[in-house]
Formats: C-alpha cells, structure tokens, sequence
C-alpha cells in the first residue's frame, strides 16, 4: 500500500486562482481534504487533516489508521457503512457523523463528506471527500437540548414527532414522566393511546380520524391519561408542524403533551374557595338584608295603612316606598339565589334543579321536567353540586333559545361510583353552524365539567334534538384530586 500527505486538495489541481481561494475557503472552515483508492488501498489526506486527528508528524496515511481513531462505541457503524459503499451500485454519497479520538483533545465529533467514484460496471473506485471537526457545534446542541429538557421538564411539556410511513415515533424525556412509562419503553402511538382514559378517548379518536382523512386538527385537545401506576392526569396536546410528501399525503407530524393536572387542582381548589366564599356571602344576604328589607317592607306597609284611611297626601308616597322596597327585597332574594341555588331547607342538587325548571316552563311556556333516582342521586359536595347545576341551567337555556325545545327531561342518576347529569330535549338538533353565544356556552359547560373531573358529552339524539351528558366520580369515588395534588 502507498499513501501521501499533501497540503493539495486530493490529487487535482485547480488552473488560475480557483486553488487558491479553495485553499481560503478549506482555512477557514477547518476542513481536511482525503481520498482513498480501495483496490489499491491507498489513502491520501492535506495537513488539516492530519491536524483533525492528531496523527503524528512521520505517520502514513492509510484506510486502517483512519478506522483505528474512530471511537469504538462508532467504528462498526462507520466500517458498515464503508462496505455498504464497496458494493457495486451502493450509492455515490459519503455523509457519516462519527466521534474521533484525538490523542490529546480527547472525544472530537468528526462530519465526513464526500462522493464515490465507480467504473462501468459499478464498482468503486475512488474515495474522495473532506472532514470537518464539529465538536463546537455537537456541544452547543447538547447543552440546549439539556435546557430544552429542563425547561419542559418544569413546563410539564413534552414533545412527539411520528413519521406515518414507516410509524416510527420519537418523543422527548417528559413524555416518559407524564405518562408515567419506564425509560426502556419503546416511544410509539400505541403507548399513548393505551393510556388514554377510557372516557376520553371518542373525542381523542376525532385526531386519527383527521389524519386518516388527510386534514390536520389544529384544535387543541384536553383529555385525561392513566399513568401507570394508576394515577389520573390531565393533558393538552396540539399538533405543532406537519410535513407532506410529494403527493400531498401526511409524511410526518409533531405535536406536544402539556401536563396541567396542577393546573387543574389548583382551579379545583379555587372554585371550592370560590364556592364557599359564595355560599357565605348568600347566607348573610339571606339572613341579613332580606330581614332587614322585609322589616323596613313591614314598617313601611304599617305606616302606609295608618295614613290612608285619613287620605294624607303622603299615604301615596309611601305605597311607592313600600313597592321599591319589595321590588329590591325580590331582587336581593334573587341575588342570593343565583349566588348559592342549593335551597337551604333541604334537597339539594335535586330541589335546585326542580325550582329552576319551574322558572323555565312559567317564563318559556318550554316543560322542563327534572328525574332522579333517589335517594342515591343525592349529590352533597356544595362544588359538585353546583357546577352540576350551572350545567344543567346552560343546557337547558341552550335547548330553549337555540333549539326551540318543547320538551326538555333533565335526569340525575348515580350508579357505578359516577353521577350522571343529562339533559335531553325536542328540538331542532344541533346545526351545522352553531350560533356564537351556544357555542361558548358548551365551552363554558366542557370547562366547568372538567373543574370537576367529569367528562361533558354533547351530541344529537337517536330520536332528536340534542343531549348533553356530564359523567363525574363520586365524591366518595374519585381518589385523583389528593393524588395529582401529591
């Protein structure tokens, strides 16, 4: 075997000052030239690359040597990617990154370029290329991968890509925390999928359908994951970039899994607050202004029977006061039935719903009909209760003024450790444009369903109109809340 060192680029010389600025450029970047005959095993490479590698001053160039300084843990790969190379018609492209080890800077990261020349008959027959050391680069990569992974693992996002053609997924560190999943878990659709709890995944479902038809969901989508060990979590996924192949169809997607169970217990925490802060201010309203409205009515009233029979011009005043008085103690009863609906002498969620209906059939002329299973549909958490009737309330209105329901049944049941709310009405079902204000109300319903932990199903009805369903632990059942806090 012969071999040169050549301070040329190869063996080619380049007329006029085209060498020259070549010699410039090749400075500049650091890169070493090389080329290597492998019928003759012959290898030739500049002084910068003789550099790259640290190889000392009187050492031949050759195939072996080069092999030799390649990091063990990279040597296979690179010596299979050689032969791979070596048979005829393996390709015409040499671009490999590898690791080098230098013998005083240590592990370098080492970018090989280059072409392969073949004969007539598809053998290669000459090696030609440059190195470049990008160790600076590979360096600065894994510190910002290093900050990426830190900084979602305190955002509690973690990042998915999945190439459709081949389903090959890659995810980042925190989706392995999220999910709960040990690191020798292979990354794939199937293991998020699984996860996924039970009554969340027809909605989830609606994402495979898209990609299957060949649109991507840009709507981000809140659902609740099983960990393995058995804990529930709640996530947001969206779809962040989409690539498309050739012919138009989906090649590859990437998205993220934000983790906002803590999100989600401290909202718990603050309607609770918010909840008993309200219920508070209702009892004073109740005990306190109303008596104090209803005495001054009663004052007023008797100073106002007083006057009459002797026709002061007064007594016309003071049946005035005593109607702004009522008119304000109606008001303010009012104001302390909407802030705390549950009826303070008893029944509940149940009572709560009956009395509203009652106020729908008398203003609508809508029947509104409320069902229970009693006595077990019973719900006496004040939150649960009163995010269940704020539901309720907003599906039936929905059913009155958009739906134009003449018939609405709502049914409160609770079996199997859930309560289920429903809401059916007659109407004229769901349009294909929702007006604006019901399509915030259903939002507005989804997100109080989910400040409970509950699942909020709407959808049209196998004999018309629309029902809203809203499935929720019972309070006794649903062990989650302490478990996310922890």
């Amino acid at each position: 075997m012969t071999s040169r060192v050549s301070t040329d680029v190869g063996a080619t010389r380049t007329p006029g000052g085209t060498q020259a600025y070549l010699e410039l450029a090749l400075d500049a970047s650091g890169a070493g030239t090389w080329s290597w005959d492998p019928a003759a095993n012959v290898a030739e490479w500049d002084g910068r690359y003789h550099a790259l590698y640290g190889f000392a001053p009187g050492e031949a160039p050759s195939y072996e040597g080069w092999l030799a300084r390649i990091h063990p843990d990279d040597r296979e790969h690179v010596r299979a990617r050689v032969a791979a190379l070596l048979v005829p018609g393996g390709g015409s492209a040499w671009n490999a990154e590898f690791r080098a080890l230098h013998p005083e800077k240590g592990v370098r990261w080492m970018v090989g370029l280059g072409a392969v020349e073949r004969d007539a008959d598809g053998r290669a027959t000459h090696f030609r290329g440059i190195n470049l050391d990008v160790t600076e680069r590979k360096r600065a990569e894994e510190a910002l991968r290093e900050n990426l992974e830190r900084s979602e693992e305190v955002a509690h996002v973690g990042r998915w890509t999945w190439r459709l053609a081949d389903n090959h997924v890659t995810w980042s560190p925190e989706i392995y925390r999220i999910f709960g999943l040990r690191t020798e878990c292979r990354p794939s659709i199937e293991a998020l999928a699984r996860a996924i709890h039970p009554d969340d995944r027809a909605r989830t479902a609606i994402f495979g359908r898209a990609l299957l038809a060949g649109t991507v969901p840009h709507d981000v989508v809140e659902c609740r994951v099983v960990t393995a060990d058995g804990r529930t979590r709640h996530i947001l996924s969206a779809i962040g970039s989409t690539l498309r192949a050739s012919d138009g169809t989906i090649a590859q997607i990437s998205g993220i899994l934000h983790d906002v169970t803590a999100r989600k217990v401290a909202e718990a925490e603050v309607v609770r607050a918010a909840t008993e802060e309200r219920r508070r201010i209702a009892a004073d309203i109740h005990d306190g202004v109303l008596q104090e409205l209803a005495g001054i009515g009663y004052l007023v009233a008797s100073v106002r029977a007083a006057l009459e029979p002797e026709a002061y011009p007064l007594s016309l005043r003071m049946r005035r006061i005593e109607r702004l008085v009522l008119a304000a103690l109606e008001h303010t009863r009012q104001l302390s039935y909407a802030m705390d609906p549950m009826p303070r002498g008893g029944g509940g969620l149940v009572a709560a719903l009956r009395t509203f209906a009652s106020e729908i059939a008398g203003t609508y002329g809508t029947a509104c009909v409320v069902e229970h299973a009693a006595p077990e549909a019973r719900v006496d958490d004040a939150v649960l209760a009163n995010q269940l009737y704020c539901i309720a309330q907003e599906a039936v209105r929905n059913a009155v003024r958009h739906g134009k329901a003449g018939r609405i049944v709502v049914r409160l049941v609770a079996a199997g450790g859930e309560i289920c709310l429903t809401v059916r009405d007659d109407g004229s079902g769901m349009p294909g444009s929702r007006p604006h204000d019901a399509g915030i109300g259903m939002d507005v319903m989804r997100y109080r369903a989910g400040l409970i932990g509950g699942v909020l199903l709407i959808g049209p009805h196998s004999e018309g109109g629309v029902e809203v369903r809203c499935r929720v632990a019972c309070p006794t059942a649903a062990a989650e809340l302490p478990e996310a806090r922890g």
